[in-house]
């Protein structure tokens, strides 16, 4: 027996007729994974609404309703890893633990990135080994930080305004602190320069994506340059994604910033987004839980073109992505899973849509029909 996906959504939010009620009660009936994709269906559409009115009776309606299903259901909740397909003809979703010939995958993504320290004199410092050598002399300290590396600036009287540069690869990430505290995180295949020390202003160069939490300072601005374009803060959180491909987008998470582009000035308010492409500078109503899955260590999208879930996941992994046939490249999914997930696992789990087909031809990913 198949569903429609729309259904289950209606009956997730409460607003399914009673025929539908009854669809989704016989298909739930009909074995234990489609009692647990309910389940997780519904805590996924009530996780925002019980935040904003977790009053005792919205809390016992929740439980009326999956009480049903939460009896039946024997094992452990799984995390919920979330993927569908929009297509013409409806949506589908899957998740779970799903694997192909039998063969579970390590559930773990690591590997060791080779994240560089180009200082101002033009050497090379490798950061994977942990502790920087002559940490004083350079200016700089790397060290191992709750798993992540973490840069710091070090303070020195007779620094003068040298910049440095942090080059992240691609599959990498890295966080930073520099001389006046502002803390960022860097995003794959992402590079920064930097001053070992700020003069009059606060300035630094970004090529990729960032996420910036800037000391205050109301005598000496922040400038964030990248691509065409200059953000300008005072003491703010925001993220910037500026890939060389691409629009840039800028995202104010708390406190105000301005966006300059050529004569164009923006200034955006929390939870706003200013697009800048070409000539033209958009702005846009944010999803914050999207446009920070990454620092957060997950990918979310939602109703995305496959080609822009390829595109990060290959960065991410390290992989080239070909496809079969251009309109592929258009087709719409909700995928959400951890980025320390194993390629593999993910690509299975858009697979189970049964709307494309991958290989794996070693660096390369190839999607079919």
């Amino acid at each position: 027996m198949k569903i429609d996906w729309k259904i289950i959504r209606n009956w997730a939010l409460g607003e399914a007729s009673e025929k539908e009620k009854q669809e989704v009660e016989r298909w739930g009936e009909m074995g234990e994974e489609n009692r647990n994709f309910l389940e997780d269906t519904y805590n996924y559409y009530c996780e925002e609404s019980m935040v904003e009115n977790p009053s005792p009776e919205n809390m016992k309606r929740v439980w009326r309703k999956l009480d049903p299903y939460r009896q039946m259901r024997r094992r452990r909740m799984r995390q919920m890893s979330l993927v569908a397909a929009s297509v013409i003809l409806g949506i589908g979703i899957f998740w779970g633990d799903h694997f192909f010939s039998g063969v579970k995958m390590e559930k773990t993504f690591s590997r060791t990135i080779p994240v560089r320290l180009i200082t101002s004199d033009g050497i090379q410092h490798d950061l994977n080994k942990g502790t920087l050598k002559d940490s004083l002399k350079v200016g700089f300290k790397n060290e191992i930080s709750e798993g992540l590396q973490l840069g710091t600036v070090i303070q020195k009287k007779e620094m003068t305004e040298r910049f440095h540069e942090i080059i992240v690869p691609r599959c990498g990430e890295y966080r930073l602190v520099l001389s006046d505290g502002t803390r960022i995180y860097l995003n794959a295949e992402s590079s920064l320069r930097f001053p070992d020390v700020f003069g009059d202003e606060r300035k630094v160069y970004l090529t990729g994506e960032a996420y910036f939490e800037v000391t205050q300072d109301s005598l000496r601005p922040f400038l964030v340059e990248f691509e065409g374009a200059c953000v300008k803060v005072l003491g703010t959180q925001f993220n910037v994604r500026a890939y060389p491909t691409g629009p840039s987008f800028t995202t104010l998470v708390s406190g105000c910033v301005k966006i300059v582009h050529k004569n164009q000035v923006l200034q955006l308010e929390p939870g706003q987004q200013c697009e800048v492409r070409e000539e033209k500078m958009l702005l846009h109503n944010a999803d914050l839980m999207t446009v920070l899955a990454w620092k957060n260590g997950e990918f979310i999208f939602k109703d995305v073109a496959l080609e822009t879930i390829m595109d990060e996941l290959a960065r991410w992994y390290d992989m080239q992505v070909d496809y079969e046939t251009e309109d592929l490249k258009k087709m719409r999914f909700y995928l959400y899973v951890e980025r320390s997930e194993n390629l593999e696992e993910v690509l299975q789990k858009i697979a189970l849509t049964n709307q494309v087909k991958y290989r794996v031809n070693g660096k390369k990913i190839i999607i079919q029909r």
